[in-house]
């Protein structure tokens, strides 16, 4: 077969998983092509994630998205980044760079405010709150 044959091969859950050997993540649900997205798990002892791709991007080199620092933050994901700071997350965007409501916890302040929760995460806020 040609190499340009080869590469446009079907993909199939057994081609998918021959091409998923040694990468540490295993396909758990076909879609039935390459472009809708499949379900796939992380094989790393101390990660397990679960995740919804597209199989042609998985097969050329996308690898687990929460061992990579990429996957989709939660609400919750978010409360426990603030730890705790006395920031309540009020609102949130459904993504890091949204616009999210925040409010502090400070008896004293009760200041709310619009930011990202990549931001505030990072230590990033109003003076109020940060005093910074």
């Amino acid at each position: 077969m040609s190499d340009a044959v080869q590469k446009r091969a079907v993909l199939s859950p057994s081609v998918i998983s021959e091409r998923l050997v040694g990468r540490n993540i295993e396909l758990l649900e076909f879609s039935g092509n390459a472009k809708t997205p499949s379900l796939f798990r992380c094989l790393v002892t101390t990660c397990g994630y679960e995740w919804r791709a597209a199989s042609n991007s998985i097969t050329r080199g996308a690898g687990c998205p929460n061992c990579s620092g990429k996957r989709k933050q939660t609400h919750e994901d978010v409360v426990r980044k603030l730890g705790d700071r006395p920031i309540e997350l009020v609102t949130y965007a459904g993504r890091m760079l949204g616009k999210s409501t925040f409010k502090c916890k400070l008896e004293t302040c009760g200041h709310i405010w619009e930011s990202t929760a990549d931001n505030v995460t990072r230590g990033k806020g109003p003076l109020i709150v940060t005093g910074k």
